[in-house]
């Protein structure tokens, strides 16, 4: 089974400023993926075996590379994924999650970025307890 992910890009709208008024805003996207972490995807930065509070990763690396093309300043946090969705949905505190797979119900909530990695399921077992596998 194929199980594929992807950058959630929620909500997110830029602002268009006309060319002669005001600066666009600068403030920070907002953003949240699961807070029990998805390494290597995102997770916390270990110090001495002990998390710190600087999240990395390849989905950060990801929209690092994305936003920070365009001089756009972001912020991640790690709340719980239920919150992180919700949260999203409502038009509160965030408005992009990273990692979010694809299912019906999210397609009809969210919008979607191009999938920018895949994971695999595989079942590994001992083959002298279950020769027939």
């Amino acid at each position: 089974m194929r199980r594929i992910l992807s950058a959630a890009l929620l909500c997110l709208t830029l602002p268009h400023a006309p060319a002669s008024a005001q600066e666009p805003d600068r403030s920070p996207v907002r953003i949240c993926d699961d807070g029990d972490e998805w390494p290597p995807y995102t997770y916390y930065r270990r110090a001495n075996g002990k998390p710190t509070t600087e999240i990395t990763g390849f989905s950060v690396e990801v929209i690092s590379a994305i936003l920070g093309k365009h001089g756009i300043p972001f912020s991640i946090v790690l709340p719980p994924w239920k919150r992180c969705l919700a949260s999203i949905e409502a038009g509160e505190n965030y408005v992009m999650a990273l990692s979010a797979s694809k299912n019906p119900d999210r397609e009809k909530r969210f919008l979607f970025s191009s999938p920018y990695y895949q994971t695999h399921y595989y079942v590994f077992y001992a083959k002298d307890r279950f020769p027939q596998g």
